[in-house]
């Protein structure tokens, strides 16, 4: 949680009411209680070279299409929870799967993401952080809750079943950062399918793609004024650009905190595989798809006191949910750009690289259907504070 922190803005509400007052033309100067920590979190992300842009690109325009704006998408959600029924919800979800001893519930003001979850590995529990005011609507929330519980708490507590556990660098076991947010997102389209109110877009991680990639080259200001044809509400879009500028102090700079761009990068690459990955084995624990690949790690996968989520109780319909979630985000349409030649082209210069001990590879330079995964590219970063994409 820590790391995150370290990026957040201790003048974030000044910096807030000045951005607005000057008619959102004044770059916002952040500070931090350790402006040197908040650098080095930005430096641990590369920034996006463009590879999933045009998928991004083509499900932004079709949720536009289909809605017209952010604010009629939100709308088509339905009402706003209030906090005691955003309480109710988390409870009674911890409750059916039974692990409320394990899950603590926070309501704050100081934070940018509307949900994080971050894990004690002292006492092995996590706390759920819900931002205030909360944001929930009757038709997200269930969603909200099988991406943040469902999928992320649910691999982290089934690890503990696993040999690897607390011993992952002895089995070379790669950081899971992209496949753990590309799955969480994933997952958190299956009740809009099964509910049928909305469609089910990746819109928030296409957007968070998209203002990741624009942030390399754009200022605040301009990344601002760039994302109004995506999102319509200024308050919206302040939260949106606030995610990939955070870390920065000079925000009239370009860069920013690339993070955002694995819940996107994830997602395709998980839904492209679809027909043949075991979701099942996927939640035995905090895999990447590069190790879920492995020989040996599937040799020793442990099933016996697994706990799934509700949305895996029938696998039909959750199969059935992932294929309307592919076709609605054009998944299967060839959109992501390949950055080689042949394919055994692509598999050498893989192992060239990963053979040199002084290579940090770019986070989206691994692309299907290679049997390697991006997150074993990213470099080595613990995933204990996950935030809503």
């Amino acid at each position: 949680m820590q790391a995150l922190n370290n990026a957040l803005p201790k003048n974030l509400q000044e910096c807030h009411e000045r951005f607005f007052e000057s008619a959102c033309k004044i770059n916002p100067q952040f500070e931090y209680e350790n402006a040197q920590l908040a650098l080095k979190f930005l430096e641990q992300f590369d920034e996006p070279d463009g590879q999933y842009l045009a998928i991004a690109k083509k499900i932004l325009d079709s949720f536009l299409e289909e809605y017209g704006s952010e604010s009629q998408y939100l709308d088509a959600e339905g009402r706003k929870l209030d906090q005691e029924e955003t309480h109710q919800a988390i409870t009674d979800y911890l409750e059916n799967l039974g692990v409320q001893e394990w899950i603590s519930i926070n309501f704050q003001k100081n934070q940018v993401a509307p949900t994080s979850v971050t894990h004690d590995p002292k006492t092995g529990k996590c706390k759920m952080n819900i931002k205030l005011p909360c944001e929930y609507r009757e038709g997200r929330m269930m969603g909200v809750l099988d991406h943040e519980i469902g999928t992320h708490f649910l691999r982290k507590h089934n690890e503990k079943l696993q040999q690897w556990y607390k011993k992952r660098e002895k089995f070379d076991m790669k950081t899971c950062i992209a496949t753990e947010e590309g799955l969480a997102c994933t997952n958190q389209m299956v009740q809009t399918v099964k509910d049928g109110k909305c469609r089910p877009f990746l819109y928030r991680s296409a957007l968070n793609y998209y203002a990741a990639y624009m942030a390399k080259q754009l200022s605040f200001v301009d990344l601002f004024r760039d994302l109004e044809k995506y999102v319509n509400s200024p308050q919206s879009r302040w939260k949106f650009v606030l995610r990939v500028k955070r870390g920065l102090t000079d925000t009239s700079q370009a860069g920013g905190l690339y993070k955002d761009q694995v819940y996107l990068e994830g997602a395709v690459k998980v839904l492209q595989r679809r027909k043949t990955l075991n979701f099942k084995a996927l939640l035995c624990g905090k895999l990447s798809l590069f190790d879920y690949d492995r020989e040996d790690i599937h040799s020793m996968l442990n099933y016996e006191g697994q706990l799934l989520p509700p949305f895996m109780a029938e696998m039909d319909e959750y199969m059935r949910c992932l294929d309307e979630i592919a076709k609605t985000n054009h998944i299967d349409e060839d959109l992501v750009e390949s950055q080689w030649g042949s394919e055994d082209e692509k598999k050498i210069e893989i192992q060239e690289r990963l053979e040199n001990n002084n290579f940090i590879a770019n986070i989206a330079d691994i692309i299907p259907p290679l049997d390697v995964d991006i997150d074993q590219v990213i470099p080595k970063l613990e995933v204990d504070h996950h935030e809503e994409g």
